[in-house]
């Protein structure tokens, strides 16, 4: 399988489901990330880290899709290739969508990773459609996670409260029956 991952529209944080989605279809060969990387990109450090090839791309416009256009052709010569069976682009941007169907048509599997917020015109031309934002809050350590994060709130919640009352009651203990400071 080949991942491509636009760094333009995905987080970083995403990666690890991404990969553990896919491990259970198949090896994943491939693993490219595009974007620019001499901008502060997030992905960066993920690259490194986990064997992603970064694919630069110049943002010569501000505003101008050169990521795609650069993803998109390599796409296309790992399709000729002939190399592998699947691929899964990682984002949630429609321009993917002629390219996703693309790769269906040509016989390859395709999966599409993005958030929910993903139009269905890309979404629907995948094989499976990941949806990132859940996955990634349905994960057993996020959920941790968050169950710490409330117990940190709740915590915080009454010494907050015990604050406001003190200070209400300073305020009332300050002032006469109409209102004016004693």
């Amino acid at each position: 399988m080949a991942l491509l991952i636009d760094t333009e529209n995905v987080s970083p944080k995403y990666y690890d489901v991404i990969i553990e989605e896919l491990e259970e279809l198949g090896t994943v060969k491939i693993k490219r990330a595009y974007g620019d990387f001499d901008a502060n990109n997030p992905w960066k450090a993920t690259a490194i880290s986990e064997g992603i090839l970064p694919i630069q791309a110049f943002s010569q416009v501000k505003g101008k899709n050169s990521t795609d256009l650069v993803m998109a052709i390599d796409a296309m010569d790992i399709f000729y290739s002939g190399e592998v069976d699947a691929f899964c682009i990682a984002t949630s941007d429609s321009d993917f969508a002629r390219l996703a169907q693309r790769l269906k048509e040509g016989g390859k599997y395709m999966v599409i990773a993005g958030e929910n917020k993903t139009p269905l015109s890309l979404s629907k031309s995948s094989d499976r459609f990941l949806m990132l934002d859940k996955l990634y809050e349905a994960r057993p350590e996020r959920q941790k996670e968050a169950e710490s994060e409330q117990k940190t709130e709740n915590v915080q919640a009454p010494s907050i409260r015990k604050i406001r009352e003190a200070v209400y009651e300073i305020i009332r203990g300050g002032m006469d029956a109409e209102g004016w400071a004693q």
